[in-house]
């Protein structure tokens, strides 16, 4: 099986050049890293050149279609996302392929995640000073989340109607449609928080959350109907 690695980011010249070395010291490194750009005004597009990694332009706006975007433009068997500012342990993208390898009937595979600082003096919102050293928490978010291409054809892919939530409403109908899920129980992934952390809006997310449940169950009454 091979892996696609879909990186998005938008002026994240602070972060890209972590997020890429943790992608280049992969264990099981992976076929295909491919950089989704939105519009970035910073250092982005010459950091992203300084690793030889390739970049290619969303054609609309938002987190949705970057993904979109990547997904349509890679070809890999499974494919990975790392957000900008996260972070890979080495052997992260390893342990996932083993996993759907050893595991045929599941769809995707999430592992668990560390938050902490983003550091070099960079400060935490303190709206998320809390999440720190609370502990390893399960990685429901693209950045712990490889997923075979074949998954996507049957349920789509992010809803571009979502803003920040578009990833748990993939979740939730992932989960609706019954598509099994392997776990890797190591915390193979640093979230990193700091002062433009997209989960400072508390509020829009709920908002998400609830219009992810509110169509999960329109779907289900479909189904009973």
């Amino acid at each position: 099986m091979t892996v696609s690695v879909v990186m998005i980011v938008r002026d994240g010249a602070r972060f890209l050049a972590g997020a890429i070395e943790s992608v280049l010291a992969q264990t099981r490194p992976p076929d295909e890293l491919l950089v989704v750009d939105g519009r970035s005004l910073d250092e982005t597009l010459a950091i992203a050149a300084r690793y030889d990694v390739p970049v290619t332009q969303q054609p609309q706006t938002g987190i949705a279609d970057a993904r979109n975007h990547g997904i349509a433009s890679t070809h890999g068997h499974l494919v990975a996302f790392l957000d900008h500012d996260d972070r890979w342990l080495p052997s992260k993208l390893e342990r996932q392929w083993d996993a759907l390898a050893s595991a045929e009937a599941a769809g995707y595979c999430v592992t668990l995640l560390n938050e902490a600082a983003a550091g070099d003096g960079i400060p935490v919102h303190p709206t998320l000073a809390p999440q720190l050293g609370r502990g390893p928490v399960l990685g429901l978010t693209p950045s712990a989340l490889v997923v075979r291409r074949s998954t996507f054809d049957t349920i789509g892919t992010f809803d571009p109607s979502f803003g920040l939530g578009c990833d748990t409403e993939w979740f939730v109908r992932a989960a609706d449609r019954g598509i099994p899920r392997a776990t890797v129980d190591e915390a193979l992934v640093a979230k990193l928080l700091h002062d433009r952390n997209a989960s400072i809006d508390a509020d829009a997310s709920r908002r998400a959350l609830l219009r992810s449940l509110r169509l999960s169950v329109q779907r289900k009454r479909q189904l009973v109907s």
